[in-house]
């Protein structure tokens, strides 16, 4: 009977992990800005004083002052940044006792920043830019709107991705959404909707292409269509896991069924765009870090937690420069994979 030859162990150049360098969109929507403190004001000038329409023809010219204007302030606004950490602790026992595949080390480092990133992401779509109470500019399509309803004729992206972007530019001084977000699966709605059919049999032809010479994907289309810039619209499939630790995994995506617009814009003095990250940066040139902390208090072997720290506030300046459509599509649809809420 031969011997044994080989007792299999881990390849030590090949492993399988969910991909750290997940593609998230929360921060196309917020310029970051570093701020030494965790709470300041910012001054908000009145656009109605601004706008306002004054009858300023002097019927004296010689005689008569011209009428005079008066600044005045709204009142101001406020950030509040928050602390957000997550440390992985070190075990000395088990990390010494891992086979070579097991970058002990590493891995609890990409973790912690996948951690933070996904909470970080969440509080900038989930909690800041899906909420109505935030984007206060906001519309909630009925069952008949969605725009994965084949059989109803008020199925309308088209008309209606127009008219945001027609309001918007009313209210915010002519500035077309930059930055418009939305899934893959609310992108196929809209491209397999008749109304959009109906737009683009001339606006394609039968090239595929507009003007019938330059070929265009599904979101350049739809951003064209809609009167934006070239990369304003794209796709965002990042997801997330809302299940408790032990608990059948469940997933979900960031942007769910919404569709976030925006005029985004770095802040700064007299910009009007929809938001800005404040991030504190009185402890550390760069507010996020991963760092390595003595641990003396866990195991009979001591080591160093690493954490991963965030400071920050993601926050609305200016709700005219946004619109949150809710509910574009269906979300009870088994075509969406329970991925959309």
């Amino acid at each position: 009977m031969p011997g044994i030859v080989h007792v299999r162990k881990r390849l030590t150049d090949i492993s399988m992990r969910f991909p750290p360098e997940q593609q998230y969109c929360g921060g196309d929507y917020f310029p970051r800005k570093p701020v030494e403190h965790l709470s300041d004001f910012i001054v908000r000038w009145s656009k109605a004083n601004i706008l306002r329409l004054d009858d300023l023809a002097l019927s004296a010219p010689d005689d008569e002052l011209p009428p005079e204007v008066e600044l005045q302030l709204s009142a101001d606004d406020s950030y509040q940044c928050r602390v957000y950490a997550v440390r992985s602790p070190d075990k000395v026992i088990t990390k010494k006792n891992a086979d070579p595949a097991i970058d002990y080390d590493v891995e609890r480092a990409l973790h912690c920043r996948q951690r933070l990133d996904t909470r970080l992401e969440y509080l900038r779509l989930n909690q800041t830019l899906r909420s109505t109470t935030v984007m206060t500019n906001n519309r909630t399509l009925t069952a008949a709107e969605r725009w994965d309803n084949a059989t109803s004729t008020s199925n309308t992206p088209v008309s209606l991705g127009r008219s945001i972007v027609t309001n918007m530019k009313l209210l915010n001084g002519g500035n077309s959404p930059n930055v418009v977000r939305m899934t893959t699966h609310v992108k196929n709605a809209i491209v397999a909707s008749e109304e959009f059919k109906d737009f683009t049999k001339w606006w394609l032809g039968n090239s595929g292409s507009v003007g019938g010479s330059i070929p265009i994907g599904d979101e350049e289309l739809i951003g064209t269509i809609w009167g934006l810039a070239p990369g304003a619209v794209k796709c965002c499939d990042a997801t997330y896991n809302v299940s408790a630790a032990g608990a059948t995994a469940s997933y979900r995506a960031f942007l769910g069924s919404d569709v976030i617009f925006a005029y985004v814009v770095p802040a700064g003095i007299r910009t009007y765009g929809l938001s800005t990250e404040f991030r504190f940066s009185g402890y550390n040139t760069d507010p996020y870090a991963i760092i390595s902390v003595p641990q003396l208090q866990r195991g009979a072997i001591p080591g160093e937690d690493i954490r991963g720290i965030s400071i920050c506030d993601p926050h609305v300046l200016n709700a005219d420069s946004g619109y949150l459509i809710k509910g574009a599509v269906d979300t009870t649809s088994s075509t969406y994979g329970g991925f959309l809420d």
